[in-house]
């Protein structure tokens, strides 16, 4: 639903649309967190597969850190004041 001509609501931003869903605004610290523990599981994972002999643990590795910057990315956008 569009915001009225003059309303006080603030539109959220297309990054905000993309990162962070409506029911992630409750607990931000959670979600945040859980986002983090799912990166560094998937960086090890990565590593695994890297000492492993599989190439392509490497980027296994890269979207795991992705999943923490989005993570902390995330956490940033929710908990900035308006």
């Amino acid at each position: 639903m569009q915001a009225r001509y003059g309303s006080n609501a603030a539109a959220r931003s297309f990054v905000m649309k993309a990162l962070v869903r409506s029911w992630e605004y409750r607990r931000p610290r959670v979600w945040a967190r859980l986002r983090a523990v799912v990166g560094a599981v998937v960086i090890l994972l990565g590593a695994i597969l890297c000492g492993t002999g599989f190439w392509w643990g490497a980027l296994v590795i890269g979207l795991g850190a992705l999943a923490i910057v989005v993570a902390g990315l995330m956490f940033a956008l929710v908990t900035a004041p308006a």
